[in-house]
């Protein structure tokens, strides 16, 4: 017998409801991905905490107040305490109690660390979020190269000159395509035999990733498939329940392997 409708909280909706993200810049659905997840996270919400109260990302920290154990402990796995987030988070005091949504990083752009870097010359927006991003990491004593030398397993960086004037769109992705099959895609990573997830955008993911986390925020606040059916992604209880298990799993895992991985 199915169940009768219930009316979600105001509350719950605001933390289950991501059809905004659907509007968003591939860029900050993977941000707003990461945020909603490291809400749950224990161990993601002391570092934001700490950083915050020593004022890491400020332009007058001194290197004091913050627990070398703590430090150490994002150093030794930036993959999972991704410090280009956590100062993020930490500029913003949303985090943790608001949802993504109500958060000032919805309307921020992102220029960089989106998989591959795109700066517009005509952009001040796109010039100004790279030269804030080269203070953080010039306080932190890195280089840009610290941080695209640090890329998730299965990626290659690569820097190419284009000259717009010269080529037509047909005849760069046509070179493209040739230069991939001349040798660009590196031998231990070949061709999938599918797309698949795997071959999706980070932006396509991260809109899977919280619709899954917002079947599992309902469940865990007493509402099933039945009574949600209308206000969720999935139309099957099967569907639901699927997404219920990897957001569980993913949320298990938050600090044994990256989010995105």
């Amino acid at each position: 017998m199915k169940s009768a409708p219930r009316k979600i909280p105001a509350r719950l909706r605001a933390n289950t409801d991501f059809s905004y993200v659907e509007q968003l810049p591939h860029a900050t659905r993977r941000t707003a991905a990461i945020y909603e997840y490291w809400r749950h996270s224990d161990e993601h919400k002391e570092v934001i905490a700490a950083f915050r109260k020593a004022g890491v990302f400020k332009e007058e920290w001194d290197g004091k107040g913050l627990d070398p154990k703590l430090r150490q402990k994002c150093l030794r796995q930036p993959q999972i305490f991704d410090l280009e987030f956590i100062d993020l988070f930490c500029q913003d005091d949303a985090f943790p109690e608001k949802p993504f949504r109500d958060s000032g990083l919805k309307d921020l752009r992102q220029s960089w660390r989106t998989g591959i870097d795109v700066l517009d010359p005509f952009d001040s927006e796109s010039w100004n979020a790279l030269k804030g991003f080269r203070k953080v990491l010039a306080r932190r004593g890195q280089s840009e190269m610290d941080v695209y030398g640090n890329q998730p397993p299965g990626t290659t960086v690569w820097v190419i000159s284009i000259n717009w004037r010269s080529y037509r769109d047909a005849e760069l992705t046509d070179q493209f395509g040739k230069m991939i099959r001349g040798g660009l895609r590196p031998p231990e990573f070949p061709e999938p035999k599918k797309a698949g997830r795997g071959g999706r955008s980070a932006g396509s993911r991260a809109l899977d990733m919280l619709r899954q986390l917002a079947a599992f925020r309902l469940l865990n606040a007493g509402f099933d498939f039945d009574s949600t059916s209308k206000l969720t992604h999935y139309r099957s209880p099967k569907g639901w329940k699927n997404a219920v298990l990897k957001a569980e799993k993913r949320l298990g895992n938050m600090t044994k392997q990256p989010i995105f991985d």
